[in-house]
């Protein structure tokens, strides 16, 4: 069972990743807590530091222009 139940947990990881690179900076930014929220308490250092470079890289962004995001992302 709890094969089972980390494997959907992973299914699920990548669709949210893809839906928060998708979608505008404000989702982002809820998916780069909560996917360190996820790293902490279910997986190892590995998906932590995944985890953390991806929010890294959405605060980066938040020094970009709302003009260059809305073209980028379409937010």
């Amino acid at each position: 069972m709890e094969e089972i139940w980390d494997g959907l947990l992973e299914v699920l990881a990548g669709i949210g990743v893809l839906f928060f690179i998708l979608s505008s900076w404000f989702w982002f930014a809820i998916g780069g807590v909560s996917w360190i929220l996820y790293a902490v308490f279910v997986h190892g250092d590995t998906m932590h530091y995944i985890c953390l470079g991806i929010t890294a890289w959405w605060l980066i962004t938040l020094c970009i222009s709302s003009e260059t995001k809305d073209g980028l992302w379409g937010g």
